[in-house]
């Protein structure tokens, strides 16, 4: 997988692999304004590849969830399979390098619309599986309802089961989600979208130290749960059996970030230190979070680019 850092202003890939890029992909990216696909812009930083996307005018999906109501969120759910669809009627692009994660999917706050990552590159290189992306695709989507401001009414509560209970393609959460449409007239509300940019929380990374692997983790939620289970927490941490299924949660409060174990099998571990029962403790940039024998270094969220 690419290493991914972000800060207010880029989104950067640095590509494991310099010969899974495709110049054809990227090309198709940068002139198919109609799919919804953020320009990206290729360097080179130390004999690897970059790529570079500019969301300094954007907002995510992820910042401005818990302010839609539930019309709102059939919108924008809507808005983004269609764009999804899109690009597979296309047919340039793998639907594989399309970012499903909501902390990086955006919206244009001049026109609402849904603005897509995708990453130039040949499946199998330095993107995820085509059964592995199905299954984030629903996750994304029921991530869009359990996030939202109205997520528990009845309306979004009966689509949720619906979304479960369908094939994990793009046309099908499509057609689900149009069923649940009773105006198909589309609004935005650009104060909003403005309030929420402005608003904007701070963020932090989780980058695995001590490995060949490149992993960076984006928290950027009020509660991030951590463990190698996809379908039960925001991050998945794969790169070892030590760690649990659900092992630990790192909640965001005004006074900053804390990390609390979940009863984990071989322990979560700030600076050396083992958390023990339901304690939390405050982690801040540079200190050393441990799960199992897993490391990982705590980042600010506005770390330059590297």
């Amino acid at each position: 997988m690419a290493k991914v850092k972000m800060d207010h202003q880029y989104i950067s890939y640095i590509l494991e692999d310099n010969s899974s890029f495709f110049l054809t992909g990227y090309k198709v990216i940068n002139k198919q304004e109609g799919l919804g696909l953020l320009p990206c812009r290729k360097v080179m930083f130390n004999g690897c590849i970059k790529l570079l996307y500019a969301v300094s005018d954007l907002v995510s999906v992820a910042s401005a969830l818990d302010g839609w109501d539930t019309s709102e969120t059939l919108i924008y759910m809507r808005r983004l399979a269609q764009s999804i669809m899109e690009i597979k009627e296309n047919g340039f692009l793998q639907l594989e390098t399309v970012e499903l994660d909501i902390s990086r999917i955006f919206i244009d706050m001049s026109s609402g619309s849904i603005s897509l990552i995708a990453l130039p590159v040949i499946n199998g290189g330095d993107c995820m599986s085509n059964t592995l992306w199905r299954q984030t695709l629903k996750k994304t989507f029921l991530s869009m309802i359990e996030l939202s401001g109205e997520s528990n009414s009845p309306v979004l509560k009966h689509l949720k089961t619906n979304i479960i209970e369908c094939d994990p393609l793009p046309e099908s959460i499509l057609t689900v989600i149009r069923r649940f449409m009773q105006d198909e007239k589309e609004i935005f509300n650009t104060e909003k979208l403005n309030s929420v940019k402005m608003k904007k929380r701070e963020s932090i990374y989780l980058d695995l130290k001590n490995t060949s692997k490149n992993v960076s983790i984006l928290i950027n939620k009020d509660e991030f749960i951590l463990g190698k289970n996809i379908s039960a927490v925001d991050g998945v941490i794969d790169v070892s059996n030590t760690i649990s299924r659900v092992h630990c949660r790192i909640i965001r409060k005004e006074s900053g970030f804390f990390i609390q174990d979940l009863h984990s099998s071989n322990h979560t571990y700030v600076n050396g230190r083992m958390l023990s029962g339901d304690e939390l403790v405050k982690i801040q940039p540079e200190d050393v979070v441990r799960m199992a024998e897993i490391e990982f270094l705590v980042k600010a969220s506005d770390t330059e680019f590297i």
